[in-house]
């Protein structure tokens, strides 16, 4: 936040509460958005045997071998990191 809004969040009456609460939120926000990377990283695409695959839900080893079946990438975990899709009325 900048300066000015957080002077005048403290110096108001209830402001200590609504600025401590708005940094909580923020704080929150940014732990929801380093998590959504790890998971993003984990799920990475990556070539196999000349297609596209996702490494965590394939157990892609790295070099040229899967413990699981190959799994298209994007798989369901990223799909589901995606924002929902506006439905056309």
């Amino acid at each position: 936040m900048s300066d000015f809004l957080d002077q005048a969040l403290v110096n108001a009456p209830l402001g200590r509460v609504l600025h401590d609460r708005i940094n909580r939120h923020l704080a929150d926000g940014e732990q929801a958005e380093k998590a959504v990377a790890r998971v993003r990283a984990l799920h990475r695409p990556v070539e196999h045997r000349g297609r596209i695959i996702c490494a965590e839900c394939s157990a892609y080893d790295g070099h040229s071998s899967t413990d699981n079946p190959p799994a298209d990438h994007p798989c369901p975990t990223i799909n589901a990191l995606q924002p929902p899709k506006e439905t056309q009325s």
